[in-house]
């Protein structure tokens, strides 16, 4: 060996160990940097002429199981969908109260009854009467906050929708450029392992929103689609948009039908102006989108929804009255007949029938519209589920709304209107197709005086105190009623009709304080599935006060069970967490072994041209 060759050999040793020190300080000053992967680098002899010349670095490489890190993107999503749900039903639990905790709304509701209980005792205690009142209003109020803070929940995740997507837009871009640096940089093989981890930090960001799969391609190349297949980079990054709603309420709702929706969705747009509906598409499964997307579309409407059937449940049980049925008979002709007389829009008929031909037993529902775009109605306009819905429009009068039933039922049975309000149903008879079995009217009481006792304790006020009736002209008068309702200022006024509800009636009868109160705690009605309660095959049947009572404790358990998935998915994510670390995270321990290590090399590399040095000067010298 010659020694100019030793002099290569030194000299490529002190370059390349110094290229190594430049790695390992790296690591060391960040260690604590988030999403910096642990650097290594490797040597490879360089040879000529058949002969070993030097040494060389072969490269800068990232400590990374990429297996790993797909898992790692998969948990993020997973864990930032449960976090959210947990913190959001946690928050709705707040709303409805801890069961029998001073602020829950079957506390509320159970104050009322006591109330109601008191004034059945002393109906013509004044004190008595006033509390009632009082407990009434104090229940409106709890259902107007409550309502109020679940679409204060909607409109922040409306918001927090918006930057989403402002976040996935602006990641995207910076992938995008990242990424074109990086294939700068890898067109010989070598790895841009500070951009890639860049790169990466911006995926990190990605993943915790939507679900995503990232396929590498050559070049340190990549694409990155939703678990669902919708793709999001692909060398450029795609384009999203989201046109938020600034002022949620109970009655704005999502629609895939973009001129019916009132709420935003998220859009992909494309360099030719096409327009994907991703909400629609359902094609975010996981991450924080698609728990924004569900609590804002259907965990916060069914909460909504059973505060309105609380208070639609409060407000009907005490101001509708069953008015039931007479037999009627014209020849062999026989059936029903019911007085409509009071009958208010959205309130119902109920027509049970027998078809003789096949033993069954059916139920219609007329409810009565008053005006003709109101139809047709579907199903869901009650919560019975045994029943077909009709709207009847009946701003023509009786004769139209004979015509109009008689058209609905055809030839095996006749309707008419023998004298006032009275809507007469009759069989087929002697061809015994079919028989009437039962006919009846829920019909609302608007003034303070009648004899059921009933009477519109509570009212719309968000509609001028208008009495509340179910009324489905345009929206539904049930959605986001719990942010309307109000005690009737007429019964503010004159508090002694909670007692006496007609002419003559004494200060202290009982009736109508007896009425109310066992139209609120015994009496059973049908609350809508759609409130979670219950279901579809088997609706939800009981008083208002134990409904209200159900769904206490149905947020409570559904906040149970998020705090305990979001729980499990945590354990998930640090255990992946962990290997990541494991693999990826500096060791500053084992870097400062490495720097000691390169520094006896890099002494070791001067020693020898230290040598090499004095062979030179004693060869001078000779």
């Amino acid at each position: 060996m010659s020694l100019s060759n030793a002099i290569n050999l030194a000299t490529s040793g002190l370059t390349v160990t110094r290229q190594e020190l430049d790695v390992v300080a790296g690591n060391i000053a960040n260690a604590q940097t988030p999403g910096y992967t642990s650097k290594t680098t490797a040597r490879k002899t360089a040879i000529g002429d058949g002969r070993t010349i030097g040494v060389l670095s072969n490269g800068t490489k990232r400590s990374l199981d990429m297996h790993v890190q797909k898992q790692y993107w998969r948990e993020s999503a997973a864990t930032e969908y449960t976090k959210l749900m947990s913190t959001y039903l946690h928050r709705v639990d707040q709303t409805f109260g801890e069961p029998g905790s001073a602020n829950a709304l079957d506390t509320g509701i159970n104050n009322l009854t006591k109330s109601m209980q008191a004034l059945v005792t002393s109906p013509d205690s004044q004190v008595a009467r006033e509390d009632m009142l009082s407990h009434a209003a104090l229940l409106a109020q709890q259902l107007n906050t409550a309502s109020n803070d679940i679409q204060t929940m909607r409109q922040e995740v409306e918001g927090a929708l918006n930057d989403a997507v402002e976040t996935i837009n602006h990641s995207l871009e910076q992938i995008e450029r990242l990424n074109d640096q990086i294939q700068r940089y890898s067109t010989d093989g070598s790895e841009p392992s500070a951009l890639l981890d860049e790169r990466d930090s911006y995926i990190n960001k990605v993943a915790g929103l939507v679900d995503i799969e990232v396929q590498h391609g050559t070049n340190n190349n990549i694409r990155i689609n939703t678990t669902s297949g919708t793709t999001l980079f692909d060398r450029e990054a795609v384009k999203l948009e989201f046109n938020a709603n600034p002022n949620v309420t109970a009655e704005s709702k999502w629609d895939s039908d973009s001129s019916k929706s009132s709420l935003g969705s998220i859009m992909l747009v494309s360099d030719h102006g096409n327009r994907i509906d991703l909400t629609s598409d359902k094609s975010f499964q996981s991450g924080k989108v698609a728990a924004l997307v569900e609590m804002r579309d259907q965990t916060l409407v069914e909460a909504q929804a059973q505060l309105d059937e609380i208070a639609a449940g409060l407000a009907t049980a005490l101001s509708n009255k069953q008015v039931d049925s007479t037999d009627a008979t014209v020849g062999a002709q026989t059936g029903k007949a019911v007085d409509l007389a009071g009958l208010q829009s959205g309130n119902p008929i109920t027509l049970t029938y027998k078809d003789n031909g096949t033993g069954q037993t059916h139920t219609v529902t007329y409810m009565r519209v008053d005006s003709a775009s109101s139809l047709p109605l579907s199903n869901d306009a009650t919560s019975r589920i045994d029943d077909r819905v009709v709207g009847i429009n009946f701003s023509g009068g009786m004769a139209s709304v004979v015509s109009q039933i008689q058209a609905d039922l055809g030839a095996n049975f006749t309707v008419s209107n023998p004298s006032g309000d009275n809507l007469q149903i009759v069989d087929d008879g002697a061809a015994n197709a079919v028989d009437v079995v039962a006919l009846s009217a829920s019909v609302t009481v608007t003034g303070l005086e009648d004899a059921s006792g009933k009477l519109p304790l509570f009212v719309d006020g968000g509609q001028g105190n208008k009495v509340f009736t179910g009324a489905v002209e345009g929206t539904h008068q049930k959605v986001g009623f719990a942010s309307r309702i109000e005690v009737n200022i007429s019964l503010k006024n004159d508090p002694a009709k909670l007692v006496q509800y007609g002419a003559g009636v004494g200060n202290a009868d009982q009736t109508r304080p007896k009425a109310l109160y066992d139209a609120l705690e015994n009496t059973k009605y049908v609350f809508s599935y759609k409130t979670g309660i219950g279901s579809a095959a088997q609706p939800a049947e009981m008083s208002v006060s134990d409904f209200a009572r159900q769904v206490i404790s149905y947020q409570g358990g559904q906040a149970e069970t998020a705090k305990t998935r979001h729980s499990g998915q945590q354990i998930a994510m640090n255990n992946v967490q962990s290997r990541m670390d494991d693999i990826s995270k500096v060791d500053t321990d084992g870097e400062l072994a490495k720097l000691m290590e390169l520094q006896n090399a890099y002494s070791a590399n001067a020693r020898v041209l230290t040598a090499i040095r004095e062979m030179l000067n004693a060869l001078m010298r000779v």
